[in-house]
This record gives C-alpha cells, sequence and structure tokens, in this order.
C-alpha cells in the first residue's frame, strides 16, 4: 500500500474504511427496523388473542360455563399481565367457581400494583366474607369505597357502601353499621 492510500484510509482492497462503516451502520438500522415491525406485529397479534380469549370467557360467563370462562380469562391474563378487566374477569370467575383461594391470589396480584384499584378492593372483600373474616373484608370494603374506579365512581361508591352495610347488618358490630347507615344518608 502507498503512503498516499494510508492517508486516504483505503484498504488494500480499496474499499475506504467510512464506506464499511456506512454499511454497517445501514444494516444495524435496516436489522433494527425489522425488528421493532415484528415486535409491534407480535403485540397487536397477542393483544387480539387476549381480546378474542376475554370475549370468549364472557360468553362462557353468561352461559354459566366458570369452568370454561376460568380457562379463557386466565389464557387472556397470561397473555397480558397489565390488563385489570382480564385480571378482574379472571378472578370474579374464580370466585363464581368457588375457586377462592385462587381469587384472592389473582387479586393480591393486581393489589400488588395498585393497592387503590377500587374493583379489586371490592372483590377482595367479598372473598374476605366469603371466608368469615369480617374485620378484613370491612377493610376492603373502605378501600373500595374511597379507591379509584375506572368508571362510575358514585355510583360503584354507593354499591360498596351498601354491600358493607349489608355484610355488618348481618356480621359487624351495631357501632360500625350505624356509622355506614349514617354515611349513607349523607350521600342521598
Amino acid at each position: 500500500m502507498t503512503a498516499a492510500e494510508q492517508r486516504g484510509g483505503v484498504h488494500r482492497r480499496g474499499l475506504p474504511v467510512q464506506g464499511v462503516a456506512a454499511v454497517v451502520l445501514l444494516l444495524l438500522i435496516a436489522l433494527y427496523s425489522v425488528d421493532q415491525f415484528l415486535a409491534r406485529l407480535e403485540q397487536r397479534e397477542v393483544g387480539a388473542e387476549g381480546r378474542r380469549l376475554y370475549a370468549v370467557g364472557q360468553k362462557l360467563l353468561t352461559q354459566n360455563r366458570i369452568p370454561g370462562a376460568i380457562d379463557a380469562f386466565a389464557r387472556a391474563h397470561a397473555l397480558e399481565r397489565s390488563n385489570r378487566s382480564y385480571a378482574i374477569a379472571l378472578a370474579s370467575s374464580q370466585m363464581a367457581g368457588r375457586q377462592i383461594e385462587a381469587s384472592r391470589n389473582t387479586l393480591t396480584e393486581i393489589l400488588q400494583r395498585d393497592s387503590n384499584y377500587a374493583p379489586a378492593n371490592l372483590l377482595m372483600a367479598r372473598t374476605m366474607v366469603q371466608d368469615q373474616r369480617y374485620r378484613e373484608a370491612d377493610s376492603y370494603y373502605h378501600r373500595a369505597i374511597y379507591g379509584s374506579w375506572p368508571e362510575n365512581q358514585s355510583q360503584e361508591r354507593l354499591k360498596a357502601r351498601l354491600e358493607v352495610a349489608d355484610m355488618l347488618a348481618a356480621h359487624g358490630g351495631s357501632y360500625e353499621l350505624l356509622s355506614e347507615a349514617l354515611l349513607l344518608q349523607n350521600t342521598s
């Protein structure tokens, strides 16, 4: 190689170093773009499958085919762990199928991510009532009442307050029931 070739950055075969670097950079960009495209495609397909399984679970639930609904919701939840609707549907169907421990585990998973999520707190309160753990149920009911609801906040809070009042009437103390009755009177 001549001194002039060395100063110009040319290899023995005549390819400039900058040209090779540019080709490698273009290949990396192309591979990254293909990877991102495939990741988005997979995400769309997983989302579509999750929605399909959720719809199947809803249909089976309306047909009172609880084991099938549990399976469909569990598969949807496994595909999209962050979708709280799938997790709530799974926990509800597990409760309907008398799988209280499984329901409690599903709800615990949701509440570990967001302890203020009212629908999960309400379902957890119901599992506590089924286990005759009324003090703990009362606590979860109040988290449901004061927690965050995705929609119809005032209606859902009122329903939760009525439910806790019913539970207290059947299993609680008169002071707690009186307190709830007074709060219900103020919300009417």
